[in-house]
C-alpha cells in the first residue's frame, strides 16, 4: 500500500508557506519570518522523508535522521514560541506601548524575539538528549521520527513547553483582541502612530492566525501525551545509565504491522506541519497586502515576458514591409497586388 500524496502534500505546503515571506521580509518581522522558516524547513524534511522511506524502513541515512529528528523536536517548541512573540508584539501595539520606541528599543525587541524563536528551541533540542532512550525511529511512509523515553521528565521536556507557549499565545491574543474591541473606533489611528504601522485587517489576521495555531498546537500536544502514555505507559526514571543503555538502537515500524489506532495517530502527527503551513497561508496569503504583492509580481513578470503580437491585417503588414524592406517599394507593391488578386480568384 503506497501513500504518494504524503511527500506531495509536504512540498506543496512548503511552497504555500513561503509565498507570504517576501513582503514580511521587507518589514523585518522576526517572529513571522521565523514561523515561516520553521514550517518551510519541516515541510521539506517531511517531504524528503516520505520519498526516501516510501517502500521500506532501512536505516539508509543515519546522519540525516539524527539531524531531522532533532529539527522536529525543535519545531515543536519553535512554532508556539513564534506565535507567542507575534501576539506579544500585537498586544504592545494595541496598548499603544510602542510609541516613542527608538532604534535601540526596537533592536532589543528583535533580539528577544530571535532568542525565543531560535535560541529556546535549540536549548530544548539539546535537553531532549536527556530523555532520548535510542537514536530515532523510522516509520514507513513517514521516515525519521524522534525517540523519547515516555516518563515524567520526557513529558516535561518535550510536550509541556509547547503547551505553555501555546497558552501564552492565547493569553496575548486575548489582550490584543481586547485592545481592538475597546478602541475599535480609533484603532486605525492607534496602529498608524505605532513604530511599525500596519493595516487593521493585517492586525486581526495575525491574531486569528496565531490563535488558530495555538489551539491546534494544544490539541496536538495533548494528543501526543495521551497516545504515548497509552501506548507504553508512564515509565519510571531509574537512572541515566538505564535510560540510555540502548541508545544506539534504531526502531523500525512497518506500516501494515502497526495497529489502526497507531497509524491514525502517526498520520495526524505527520499532517500537523502541512496543515499548519496551510493555516499560515490562508491568513497571510489572501490579505490586501498580499493582493498588492501579487499584482506587483505579475507586472514584473509581464515586463520580462514579451507581449504576444496580434495577427496583423494583410494591408497593415504590406505597409510595414514597404516601409522597412530594402527591396524597392514598386516591386513589393506589385507582389502584394498580385497576391490579393490571386486570393480573390481562388475563393470567389
Amino acid at each position: 500500500m503506497r501513500y504518494p500524496f504524503l511527500p506531495a502534500g509536504a512540498f506543496v505546503a512548503a511552497f504555500l508557506v513561503l509565498v507570504p515571506a517576501f513582503w514580511h521580509w521587507r518589514a523585518r518581522n522576526v517572529p513571522t519570518l521565523s514561523l515561516i522558516a520553521w514550517l518551510f524547513t519541516l515541510d521539506v524534511v517531511y517531504g524528503a522523508n516520505g520519498l526516501v522511506w516510501s517502500d521500506d524502513v532501512w536505516d539508509r541515512a543515519p546522519v540525516w535522521c539524527d539531524v531531522s529528528a532533532k529539527l522536529i523536536i525543535g519545531a515543536w517548541t519553535a512554532l508556539p514560541a513564534c506565535t507567542l512573540c507575534i501576539c506579544k508584539y500585537l498586544a504592545m501595539i494595541g496598548g499603544n506601548r510602542t510609541v516613542g520606541l527608538d532604534r535601540t528599543d526596537r533592536r532589543r525587541i528583535a533580539i528577544f524575539d530571535f532568542a525565543l524563536c531560535w535560541g529556546v528551541p535549540v536549548i530544548f533540542m539539546a535537553l531532549h538528549y536527556i530523555v532520548q532512550d535510542h537514536r530515532y525511529n523510522i516509520v514507513q511512509y513517514v521516515g525519521c521520527q524522534p525517540a523519547t523515553y515516555v516518563s515524567i521528565p520526557g513529558i516535561l521536556i518535550v510536550w509541556v513547553p509547547p503547551l505553555l507557549l501555546s497558552i501564552g499565545t492565547l493569553a496575548y491574543a486575548g489582550i490584543a483582541l481586547y485592545h481592538f474591541v475597546q478602541m475599535r473606533v480609533v484603532f486605525s489611528s492607534v496602529l498608524q502612530v505605532s513604530d511599525s504601522p500596519m493595516p487593521t485587517n493585517r492586525y486581526i489576521r495575525l491574531i486569528g492566525m496565531s490563535a488558530t495555531l495555538a489551539l491546534w498546537g494544544i490539541a496536538l500536544a495533548s494528543l501526543a501525551i495521551w497516545a504515548n502514555v497509552a501506548a507504553t505507559g508512564l515509565r519510571p526514571w531509574v537512572s541515566w545509565g538505564d535510560v540510555h543503555s540502548g541508545w544506539d538502537r534504531v526502531d523500525a515500524y512497518v506500516w501494515f504491522l502497526m495497529s489502526l489506532e497507531s497509524r491514525r495517530i502517526v498520520g495526524v502527527g505527520w499532517w500537523a506541519i502541512p496543515v499548519s503551513s496551510g493555516i499560515v497561508f490562508v491568513f497571510l496569503g489572501f490579505g490586501e497586502d498580499a493582493s498588492k504583492e501579487y499584482r506587483r509580481v505579475g507586472e514584473a513578470v509581464m515586463k520580462v515576458i514579451p507581449c504576444r503580437v496580434l495577427p496583423e491585417r494583410k494591408e497593415d503588414l504590406g505597409k510595414r514591409m514597404l516601409l522597412t524592406s530594402p527591396v524597392p517599394s514598386s516591386v513589393l507593391r506589385f507582389v502584394f497586388l498580385e497576391a490579393n488578386s490571386l486570393t480573390r480568384l481562388t475563393f470567389s
